[in-house]
Protein backbone atom coordinates (compact mmCIF):
# COMPACT_ATOMS: atom_id res chain seq x y z
CA UNK A 1 0.00 0.00 0.00
CA UNK A 2 1.21 3.48 -0.47
CA UNK A 3 1.86 5.88 1.94
CA UNK A 4 -0.98 7.98 2.64
CA UNK A 5 -1.72 11.14 5.04
CA UNK A 6 -5.79 11.83 5.37
CA UNK A 7 -7.17 15.12 6.83
CA UNK A 8 -10.62 15.20 6.74
CA UNK A 9 -14.20 16.13 8.28
CA UNK A 10 -17.52 15.22 9.06
CA UNK A 11 -18.32 17.71 6.61
CA UNK A 12 -16.31 17.12 3.17
CA UNK A 13 -13.25 14.70 2.65
CA UNK A 14 -10.84 16.12 0.20
CA UNK A 15 -8.06 13.59 -1.22
CA UNK A 16 -4.73 15.00 -3.20
CA UNK A 17 -3.04 13.11 -4.89
CA UNK A 18 0.78 14.41 -4.47
CA UNK A 19 3.92 12.53 -6.10
CA UNK A 20 5.71 12.33 -2.45
CA UNK A 21 5.11 14.81 0.81
CA UNK A 22 6.75 17.62 0.55
CA UNK A 23 9.43 19.29 3.01
CA UNK A 24 9.39 22.04 5.28
CA UNK A 25 9.19 25.40 2.61
CA UNK A 26 8.66 23.05 -0.67
CA UNK A 27 6.25 23.26 -2.76
CA UNK A 28 5.29 19.69 -4.40
CA UNK A 29 2.66 19.99 -7.63
CA UNK A 30 -0.55 18.20 -7.13
CA UNK A 31 -1.61 14.97 -9.53
CA UNK A 32 -5.25 15.59 -8.80
CA UNK A 33 -7.66 16.21 -6.15
CA UNK A 34 -11.37 14.87 -5.54
CA UNK A 35 -13.73 15.42 -2.97
CA UNK A 36 -16.35 13.45 -0.93
CA UNK A 37 -19.16 15.12 0.84
CA UNK A 38 -19.12 13.33 4.46
CA UNK A 39 -21.49 10.42 5.43
CA UNK A 40 -21.72 11.08 8.84
CA UNK A 41 -21.92 13.63 11.33
CA UNK A 42 -20.62 14.71 14.51
CA UNK A 43 -22.65 15.98 17.58
CA UNK A 44 -21.15 17.63 20.96
CA UNK A 45 -23.19 18.15 24.04
CA UNK A 46 -23.60 21.52 23.76
CA UNK A 47 -25.04 21.85 20.36
CA UNK A 48 -28.09 19.34 22.33
CA UNK A 49 -28.37 21.60 25.03
CA UNK A 50 -28.97 24.69 22.44
CA UNK A 51 -32.65 25.39 21.37
CA UNK A 52 -31.62 23.80 18.15
CA UNK A 53 -30.88 20.52 19.54
CA UNK A 54 -34.16 19.24 18.33
CA UNK A 55 -33.88 20.24 14.72
CA UNK A 56 -30.18 18.31 15.22
CA UNK A 57 -31.61 15.16 16.10
CA UNK A 58 -34.39 15.77 13.94
CA UNK A 59 -32.40 15.37 10.87
CA UNK A 60 -29.83 12.68 12.04
CA UNK A 61 -33.21 10.80 12.40
CA UNK A 62 -34.25 11.21 8.46
CA UNK A 63 -31.08 10.23 7.67
CA UNK A 64 -30.49 6.30 9.53
CA UNK A 65 -27.64 5.65 6.89
CA UNK A 66 -25.04 8.01 8.44
CA UNK A 67 -22.91 7.32 10.98
CA UNK A 68 -23.24 9.68 13.94
CA UNK A 69 -20.03 10.46 16.23
CA UNK A 70 -21.32 11.68 19.09
CA UNK A 71 -18.82 13.81 22.17
CA UNK A 72 -21.41 14.30 24.97
CA UNK A 73 -18.40 15.73 26.87
CA UNK A 74 -19.12 16.14 30.78
CA UNK A 75 -22.55 17.56 30.15
CA UNK A 76 -23.43 13.76 29.36
CA UNK A 77 -24.54 13.80 32.91
CA UNK A 78 -26.69 17.00 32.31
CA UNK A 79 -28.09 16.24 28.95
CA UNK A 80 -31.90 15.42 29.51
CA UNK A 81 -32.39 11.14 29.51
CA UNK A 82 -34.73 12.18 26.41
CA UNK A 83 -32.20 13.50 24.29
CA UNK A 84 -29.57 10.52 25.51
CA UNK A 85 -32.05 8.38 24.52
CA UNK A 86 -32.73 9.49 20.68
CA UNK A 87 -29.13 9.94 20.58
CA UNK A 88 -28.14 6.62 21.36
CA UNK A 89 -31.10 4.83 18.96
CA UNK A 90 -28.91 5.95 16.51
CA UNK A 91 -26.37 3.99 17.68
CA UNK A 92 -23.78 6.56 17.61
CA UNK A 93 -19.98 6.02 18.01
CA UNK A 94 -19.47 7.64 21.38
CA UNK A 95 -16.53 10.19 22.19
CA UNK A 96 -15.83 10.22 25.87
CA UNK A 97 -12.84 10.41 27.81
CA UNK A 98 -12.68 8.21 30.90
CA UNK A 99 -14.08 10.27 33.83
CA UNK A 100 -17.01 11.23 31.18
CA UNK A 101 -17.39 7.53 30.75
CA UNK A 102 -16.82 6.60 34.06
CA UNK A 103 -19.04 9.67 35.46
CA UNK A 104 -21.98 8.53 33.69
CA UNK A 105 -22.63 4.94 34.47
Amino acid sequence: MKQALIIGSTVVDVTVRLPRLPVTGEDVIVESQSMSLGGCAYVCGLELDEDTGSVIRDNLEEYPEYTVYFAPGPRISFIPQGSLERMFSLSPILHLNGDEAMGYT
